[in-house]
C-alpha cells in the first residue's frame, strides 16, 4: 500500500499514527515497511494477513464508507516469554499502551468511529529477513 496523500483515508491513518505516537518509544510507520530497525514498532497497513477481504466498503447510505486497516506491533526480542510480556501492554484492553484504548481516543472530522475490533494471536513475523514477535490489530473506521 502506498501511503495516501489526500482524503479521508489519509486523515484516518494520520490519526491512528498520532494515537500510537503517544506510546513511549514506539516507532510508528504509516505504510508497510520492508524492514524495521527500531523496536518496538507499529506498522499501519491494509489488512493483508487477516480475514478482511476489502480495504473499504462503499455504501449508498450512511455510513458512506467503512475502512479496514491493520496495525502490526512488533518487538525485537528473541525470548518468547519476554516477547509475550512486552506485547501484553499493547493487547490488554485496559493498558495505557493498549491499541484498543488508543483507537477509542482517535477523532477525525467526518468519521463516526475508529475502533480496534480484534487482535490476532501473538506470533512470529518475518520482516526484512528478521524473525520478530508481534501481533496484528484490526482497525475499522466508519465514515459518515
Amino acid at each position: 500500500m502506498v501511503a495516501p496523500t489526500t482524503g479521508k483515508l489519509k486523515a484516518i491513518i494520520d490519526e491512528i499514527a498520532t494515537q500510537l505516537d503517544t506510546v513511549d518509544n514506539l516507532r510508528v510507520y504509516k505504510y508497510p515497511a520492508d524492514s524495521v530497525q527500531e523496536f518496538p514498532a507499529a506498522i499501519i497497513q491494509d489488512n493483508r494477513a487477516t480475514n478482511q477481504t476489502v480495504v473499504a466498503e462503499y455504501r449508498a447510505t450512511s455510513p458512506q464508507a467503512v475502512y479496514h486497516l491493520e496495525v502490526v506491533v512488533l518487538v525485537h526480542l528473541a525470548d518468547e516469554q519476554a516477547a509475550y510480556e512486552e506485547m501484553e501492554k499493547y493487547t490488554s484492553a485496559d493498558s495505557p499502551s493498549s491499541v484498543k484504548a488508543l483507537m477509542n481516543n482517535a477523532i477525525v472530522a467526518g468519521v463516526q468511529i475508529i475502533e480496534c475490533t480484534k487482535a490476532e494471536p501473538r506470533r512470529r513475523y518475518n520482516l526484512g529477513g528478521a524473525s520478530l514477535w508481534g501481533c496484528s490489530f484490526w482497525i475499522r473506521a466508519t465514515v459518515t
